[in-house]
């Protein structure tokens, strides 16, 4: 049954940008859609909206690129044609108005003329007004034509005044991209990639079309299909946002990384190595894992649970490695201090959290540092006797 004209600008950018409006409306429908509702894309119309009582809804889906465009204006294609192609299928029986609706969609702003009346019609009487209007249009494109040519059957009238009452308009004030990101139930923890998940569903739908097209069957998507997709990127994004970030996503400035230059878990590196490179390392694991660590809680994603297994299976590991060292080499303190310094915070290391293996060497490294911060661990075979000489050396109770 579709026979409709594409939009007056036959250049490519507005090509893609209309059939790109065409799947945002889509994803839009889908998500309002109730549970039975399913959709057929290019099918009997741009949009075919189908449910379980045998109720369609054809939309006709109309895009400009110019801001005082008039997809719909009085004498267009646009209008005309989509107005035939309906009337046409109720005229051959192919459609019914007692099951069927019709929608005329545009991005454009529609304030006055012919469409506007039309949507507006809600009775015999100001339809009729419609077709008055048509019939006394002064051209004589093959558009109007063909439709004076349908209402001029038997109960040709009738049915397109009847056509009319089922018609609506919906325009740019309620096709718009906010609009469209906002129909979409998302839990709140999700709503700053609000727009990432529409983009996301409407890259799915493109690339389900394509594929469906390819073996050339129709495009029907269900209510339940868009919702699974849905939950597989929320699951997505619920384990991105388990993982720590890449280091270089988390900026550090100089003043931060010089106010930690005398903290105790760099005076426990001080202990056995004088390598500069070390300190500022462990600075620089040491606060991106507070600042991921405080994310990950602000977000939900981690709790206090997670990070109390997560530490204390560090804690485990370390006392293994240091016991094991401090008994088995003969090297001097210092060196058996490296060493364990070394193997604990081995770059390779992945410690599990919450479930997970860490992806980032900062986050376990960092968080040893703090436990070592805390002298709950530390590097040096001595290390509590040291750091106490060292805090009675510089004034400080122990």
């Amino acid at each position: 049954m579709k026979n409709h004209g594409v939009l007056s600008s036959h250049s490519a950018d507005a090509s893609a940008a209309g059939f790109l409006f065409q799947f945002r409306r889509a994803v839009q429908i889908l998500a309002l859609g109730a549970g039975d509702l399913t959709i057929g894309i290019e099918t009997l119309d741009d949009l075919t909206l189908l449910d379980d009582q045998g109720n369609v809804t054809l939309e006709q889906d109309k895009f400009t690129t110019l801001k005082s465009g008039r997809v719909y204006a009085d004498t267009s294609h646009n209008l005309l044609n989509t107005l035939s192609t309906w009337l046409e299928a109720l005229l051959s029986g192919e459609l019914t108005l007692d099951k069927c609706k019709f929608l005329l969609v545009t991005n454009a702003i529609c304030r006055d003329g012919l469409v506007t009346r039309i949507a507006g019609a809600s009775d015999l009487a100001s339809a009729r007004n419609c077709l008055n209007e048509i019939e006394g249009f002064n051209c004589t494109s093959r558009d109007k034509q063909k439709i004076r040519d349908l209402i001029s059957r038997e109960n040709g009238d009738d049915l397109f005044c009847r056509l009319c009452i089922n018609i609506e308009l919906i325009d740019g004030s309620e096709t718009s991209s906010q609009n469209a990101c906002s129909c979409i139930q998302i839990p709140s923890p999700y709503e700053l990639h609000r727009t990432d998940i529409f983009e996301s569903l409407v890259g799915w739908l493109n690339n389900l079309a394509l594929d469906t097209w390819e073996r050339r069957d129709k495009l029907l998507v269900s209510k339940q299909s868009f919702t699974n997709q849905l939950h597989a990127i929320l699951d997505g994004l619920k384990r991105k946002r388990r993982r720590e970030r890449p280091e270089y996503e988390i900026t550090l400035d100089e003043d931060s990384i010089a106010k930690n230059r005398n903290s105790t878990f760099v005076q426990q590196i001080d202990l056995v190595t004088e390598d500069e490179e070390w300190q500022t390392d462990a600075i620089k694991d040491y606060l991106r894992c507070i600042i991921e660590k405080c994310r990950l809680c602000k977000d939900g994603s981690i709790t206090g649970g997670d990070w109390k297994d997560f530490t204390a299976r560090l804690e485990v590991r370390w006392k293994a490695i240091f016991s094991r060292n401090k008994h088995l080499y003969k090297e001097s303190e210092e060196d058996i201090g490296f060493r364990t310094m070394s193997d604990v915070l081995d770059p390779e290391y992945n410690a599990e959290l919450a479930g997970e293996p860490t992806t980032q060497p900062y986050l376990p490294r960092g968080s040893y540092h703090r436990l070592s911060d805390e002298k709950k661990i530390g590097w040096h075979p001595r290390y509590n006797e040291l750091l106490a000489e060292g805090e009675e050396s510089d004034g400080r109770t122990v």
